[in-house]
């Protein structure tokens, strides 16, 4: 069976549990959800000024938080 996950989302979920295996963890899944809405308001605010470069950091930040969600309920 063929993997058709993005490259990108691969590596995130890479880079997340590389994280945890030194030990940065959050505490909670509500703390990973607090951050999920965190970067949606830094994403939202971002786009409402026009930034565009830093909008694809912004994003970007999202859907890495978006898949530490998918790390704490075990979902690849």
């Amino acid at each position: 069976m063929t993997d058709h996950r993005p490259p990108a989302l691969e590596r995130a979920l890479q880079v997340s549990q590389d994280a945890v295996s030194i030990g940065f963890e959050w505490e909670n899944i509500e703390q990973v959800w607090d951050k999920v809405h965190e970067e949606i308001g830094e994403l939202k605010e971002v786009i409402a000024s026009g930034q565009r470069d830093k909008q694809e950091e912004e994003l970007g930040d999202l859907l890495f938080s978006v898949v530490n969600i998918g790390r704490w309920l075990g979902i690849d």
